[in-house]
């Protein structure tokens, strides 16, 4: 068996054990989702109601074993956030030659306010900056209401 095959092994099963444990993490860049702007509208209010985000990101060519072990890391205290709901996390692995690893998102909050406040310490954790600097170019953040 390659180098490579035992690598991605061990990446799906780190994420499968963390995923069966009920864990997730969240990773969002204010400056590239536009805070408030899909709420302006919102029916229930300003910052009232459930709401999810979606991220989607790609890691950096050699990176997706670090990749992996960081979101794993983070983890327990993703989920254990103030209003957290729920949080899931998908991964399409890099077997295929060209392709990279590439990781879906899925976190649930109580409102926005509380996950703004999970972003927060996320920055100021360190962690943020820390998966940012994993992954290949900007990561797609997405509301959903």
């Amino acid at each position: 068996m390659s180098k490579n095959s035992d690598a991605q092994r061990s990446r799906r099963q780190l994420l499968h054990q963390g995923m069966n444990a009920g864990l997730g993490l969240m990773i969002f860049r204010p400056d590239l989702a536009g805070i408030g702007k899909p709420f302006e509208g919102r029916p229930l209010g300003k910052n009232e109601g459930p709401i999810t985000v979606t991220i989607r990101f790609t890691a950096k060519a050699n990176q997706a074993d670090a990749l992996v072990k960081q979101i794993t890391q983070a983890l327990p205290a993703a989920r254990q956030a103030p209003g957290c709901r729920y949080a899931q996390a998908y991964v399409i692995p890099d077997g295929i030659p060209g392709n990279p690893l590439q990781v879906v998102l899925f976190k649930g909050w109580d409102s926005l306010d509380a996950q703004r406040n999970y972003l927060q310490w996320e920055q100021s954790s360190g962690q943020l900056s820390m998966i940012l600097s994993l992954i290949e170019g900007e990561p797609v953040v997405e509301y959903w209401i």
